[in-house]
């Protein structure tokens, strides 16, 4: 993709998707807005509060929001205790 975007101007180059793509999709693609940022990309593991990828954090967010681990639950308010 990074060849069929003009860098320095932060546009598309509507020559090249004229020519590669067919025209109902080169016109869907050039309604792509480019954001105007100055900061480099990172990257950023949601999962974690450091937003770093750790494997603790990997393993948190399997057990708690992908597997169905509702059997091993016991609910109440553990503050009581």
């Amino acid at each position: 993709m990074a060849n069929l975007v003009e860098h320095e101007l932060n546009a598309w180059k509507v020559n090249l998707m004229d020519t590669n793509f067919n025209h109902s999709d080169a016109q869907r693609i050039k309604t792509f807005v480019f954001l105007r940022t100055f900061e480099n990309d990172k990257l950023i593991w949601r999962f974690s509060l450091t937003s770093n990828y750790i494997v603790c954090s990997s393993y948190h967010n399997l057990m708690e929001r992908v597997l169905n681990n509702d059997h091993l639950m016991v609910h109440g308010d553990w503050m009581l205790i």
